[in-house]
């Protein structure tokens, strides 16, 4: 293609294009070294003063990069330690539970805060229902957020909360992990 100054430019196209944006906003959603890169004090990268993964505009960026993949039949990759930051939301909301005083029944969550809670959960079912999830060398990791889950189900349920959005919030983010976590095989090491 030729541009009005005689410059040769390249067009990229929308697949490709695609992959550039997934492999860029990985790097902001899931630390690239797992648990070295931000425990023990090392935090994630932040816009705007807020940690990525808790920025709605990532999750969404992400969240069309899934969509979109499947419509033109693009393999994206996915990280290995997708479920670190997934546990990282998922605490998020357990401490709303555990620093609120909820007195009604209800908690009240943001507009935004909400918006981020179910795009979060949109984006795992995508990666676990048309992405192919996780392999099984992330066992750790899914054991550890399936203890997370629990403990914010069970918290959920101690409030009271399980007929609010809040409830079905939780119940949904425990099923849409552990029904691929049963899948699973793994081999037992022999006695």
């Amino acid at each position: 293609m030729q541009s009005y100054n005689g410059e040769d430019r390249k067009t990229i196209e929308l697949p490709r294009l695609l992959c550039y944006l997934n492999d860029w906003i990985l790097t902001l959603l899931f630390p690239p070294n797992g648990k070295k890169n931000w425990g023990d004090g090392q935090t994630p990268p932040q816009f705007e003063g807020i940690d990525a993964y808790m920025d709605l505009r990532c999750w969404e960026i992400f969240k069309f990069c899934l969509q979109e993949s499947l419509k033109f039949h693009v393999s994206l990759s996915i990280p290995r330690n997708l479920l670190q930051t997934v546990q990282f939301v998922a605490r998020n909301v357990l401490s709303l539970l555990e620093d609120s005083s909820i007195s009604s029944g209800e908690l009240f969550i943001s507009d935004e805060r909400y918006k981020l809670c179910d795009t979060t959960l949109d984006c795992v079912s995508l990666v676990f229902s048309s992405h192919g999830g996780l392999s099984n060398k992330n066992l750790d990791l899914w054991v550890e957020t399936a203890r997370v889950l629990l403990e914010l189900v069970l918290k959920m349920y101690s409030n009271k909360l399980d007929g609010s959005d809040v409830g079905a919030y939780a119940l949904r983010f425990l099923w849409s992990v552990l029904q691929p976590f049963s899948k699973l095989r793994v081999q037992l090491a022999k006695k």
